[in-house]
């Protein structure tokens, strides 16, 4: 609990670095971070547009036996964002796979991604 605040408390002011540290540490530590942990370390690379780190912690959680649930998705998709919509709607794309429903976030993150790119024409 005291590790997975840490990593809130490093989102909450934007330090996606500590964030990522304190996520590490956990991992190398042998201590089982949660679904929340690692929703608040996509959180924070998502403030502060490392969409690629968002992507790896995605990956990392799933080889760590968390299964990702439909706000972890929506904060990767909204983390990859305008730059990179084609990343954003291929994660839309495999919520499916994961067993994910997608929820009016996850329309929202990825209809934005394709606005804000103005890939008008990958909108559902």
């Amino acid at each position: 609990i005291v590790c997975s605040s840490a990593v809130s408390a490093c989102t909450a002011g934007f330090q996606w670095m500590w964030a990522l540290h304190v996520l590490c540490g956990m991992l190398q530590w042998n201590i089982e971070p949660n679904d929340h942990t690692f929703s608040a370390a996509i959180s924070a690379c998502e403030r502060s547009q490392q969409w690629w780190r968002s992507l790896q912690i995605l990956c990392d959680m799933q080889d760590s036996g968390v299964e990702p649930d439909v706000t972890i998705c929506s904060a990767s998709i909204s983390a990859c964002g305008r730059s990179h919509w084609e990343h954003a709607l291929l994660l839309f794309g495999d919520m499916e796979a994961l067993s994910v429903v997608p929820n009016v976030i996850s329309y929202s993150a990825a209809i934005t991604a394709c606005e804000e790119s103005q890939q008008n024409t990958h909108v559902f």
